[in-house]
């Protein structure tokens, strides 16, 4: 099969230097090529992006996530922090948008970059769904999602809980399975979260979880809670592994807590997901390098790939677009079997 590397170079020869020091500049050379990906599902039918962040030391890693998530007819846009993951990607027909000032500037910066993206995704009224590399789908998400976006509750925003960071809510919105919706109000958010040069230090998820609450503050009146509450002392207080959903609206940005049993992200030592039916998505908590992340997905039962290799060199049959999708169901499905999964 005859191999091709789909490089997507996004600054002219002339600006480089600019672009590579310059998100605002990535953003736009980016944005074009970003929308002609845009993908309709069937069951939300609304537009949207799924986007996942990667570079080469998360390869694996990420591909194990793409093949657990493609059983669901779900593939993701990657977008690559150096040109290596580019070219690995490569072998599997995968494309992969390559983001020149990520590489200069850490992953942190490519989270800044990614939620500047977003917003400017909502703008053209595209959804944005944001799904970390190590995220691994057992079930299909978007039915959750589709309930969420549904009336009563037309949630603007739709993430799995995390701990991180201490707002004083007992819960957080993790960036690593976040669905943005597209409408003004979630734009003003990501304004907020997403200022048009990157803070020192930036880290999306502490941004977007104060923008929230910031949001709120803006309108000059109190989260209002529509759900059964969640209470400590008397007071309402989001609680880490609750069942349900939480939903409130921050100003009039609607908001949707998943429940943590289905969208885990503290995951037992012991949990085997094989034997975990009612997970959806499993997000475990685990050390900040691949290494780290692999042993743990190892650990839970949740690697596809096959083990007896060093790195994982991807094989699919077709670069037909259409048919790739269907190659990757099924090489999702066959790697799942054998994995132990139904």
């Amino acid at each position: 099969m005859a191999k091709r590397l789909v490089l997507l170079v996004l600054c002219s020869i002339s600006n480089f230097v600019a672009c590579i020091n310059d998100p605002a500049s990535n953003v736009q050379d980016i944005l074009p090529k970003l929308l002609a990906k845009t993908q309709t599902h069937a069951l939300t039918a609304r537009p949207y992006l799924l986007l996942t962040v990667i570079n080469n030391a998360y390869r694996d890693v990420g591909f194990n996530g793409l093949v657990a998530m493609a059983r669901f007819g779900v593939t993701p846009v990657w977008l690559c922090g150096d040109e290596q993951v580019v070219s690995w990607l490569s072998k599997a027909n995968v494309d992969c948008i390559f983001l020149p000032w990520g590489r200069q500037h850490g992953l942190g910066s490519l989270w800044y970059l990614r939620m500047l993206l977003a917003r400017e995704i909502l703008k053209h009224d595209v959804d944005v769904l944001l799904v970390d590399s190590d995220a691994v789908w057992l079930q299909d998400a978007m039915g959750s999602i589709h309930a969420e976006l549904s009336p009563p509750n037309k949630a603007h925003v739709i993430a799995q809980r995390g701990s991180f960071p201490h707002t004083g809510l007992g819960a957080a919105l993790c960036c690593g399975f976040l669905y943005l919706k597209a409408d003004a109000e979630t734009v003003k958010l990501l304004e907020r979260v997403a200022p048009p040069s990157a803070p020192s230090g930036f880290d999306d998820q502490q941004a977007l979880n104060e923008g929230v609450i910031a949001h709120a503050e803006a309108y000059g009146k109190p989260i209002q809670w529509h759900t059964p509450p969640e209470t400590q002392n008397h007071q309402f207080h989001l609680t880490f592994n609750a069942p349900t959903v939480a939903r409130g609206s921050f100003g009039l940005l609607n908001v949707s807590y998943l429940p943590h049993p289905q969208f885990m992200r503290k995951c037992k030592p012991d949990a085997d997901f094989r034997r975990l039916p009612h997970v959806k998505l499993a997000h475990c908590q685990s050390g900040k390098h691949a290494t780290s992340k692999h042993m743990s997905l190892q650990d839970h039962g949740l690697w596809f790939l096959p083990s007896n290799r060093t790195t994982y060199e991807p094989r699919l049959p077709t670069t037909i677009p259409n048919q790739r999708v269907s190659s990757m169901q099924q090489l999702g499905d066959t790697l799942a079997k054998l994995a132990g999964y139904e």
